[in-house]
């Protein structure tokens, strides 16, 4: 991460507490980040074509809530995807979040090539620091 840039950061969950709680957590981290909050995974898939014509706008960092109306976690990945698939932009690293404790769930996050990490909710401000600056 550039320190002369703020690092573009993408919250998607539909739970307007959790991404309160987030948005907090990113901001005591004290790193420069705009952070986009989107509700469903549709708004954040149009969100995202939106801004494919800017790569500066395009976020370094997507935390997803596994468990979204409508489009879920699993399909908004793939969905991103093929969003990446004809650009030569860097995937972002996708944190999927969730308060399940449902194993399976982890190990096919574990497993999947697109996802980064697997986490629970809430995201402390240590966790956020720690994939921001990839520790």
């Amino acid at each position: 991460m550039q320190s002369d840039s703020p690092l573009t950061v993408m919250l998607i969950d539909d739970c307007e507490i959790d991404n309160m709680i987030h948005q907090r957590n990113i901001r005591k981290t004290k790193l420069p980040c705009d952070v986009m909050v989107e509700e469903t995974a549709d708004q954040a898939l149009q969100a995202l074509r939106e801004r494919l014509t800017n790569e500066d706008s395009l976020p370094s960092f997507i935390f997803l809530d596994l468990n979204l109306p409508g489009t879920n976690g699993w399909e908004f990945v793939e969905e991103l995807a093929s969003l990446f698939s004809d650009s030569s932009r860097l995937f972002p690293k996708v944190i999927m979040l969730t308060t399940s404790m449902n194993p399976l769930e982890r190990q096919r996050a574990e497993d999947h090539p697109l996802i980064y990490s697997f986490a629970n909710k809430p995201l402390k401000p240590e966790g956020f620091t720690s994939y921001f600056l990839g520790l």
